[in-house]
């Protein structure tokens, strides 16, 4: 991960846990931690919380869309479009 990324992620009060992508399983070393921390593991794909999580994506942007109507003077308070980061695909 790019240093910046890692960072700010530390500065929410992350643990990061770096590994070796060609000689250990990620799986397995997050169920270690899972053990060891009484930790839950929130996959990012593929787990009904983070579908539901991201499934609110589109709810907040109507929101924000709704408040900036609400606020603008500006006649043409419309959204031209909306730019997601894809990544691995599972928020899209």
């Amino acid at each position: 991960a790019p240093k910046t990324k890692i960072e700010l992620t530390k500065a929410f009060g992350a643990n990061i846990v770096f590994y070796d992508r060609k000689n250990e399983d990620r799986e397995l070393i997050a169920q270690e931690y899972v053990k060891k921390f009484k930790a839950s593991l929130i996959k990012p794909f593929n787990q009904v919380e983070t579908i539901a999580g991201q499934g609110t994506l589109g709810l907040e942007i109507g929101e924000q869309i709704q408040a900036r109507k609400s606020i603008s003077s500006d006649s043409d308070s419309s959204i031209d479009a909306v730019l997601v980061p894809v990544s691995g695909g599972g928020l899209i």
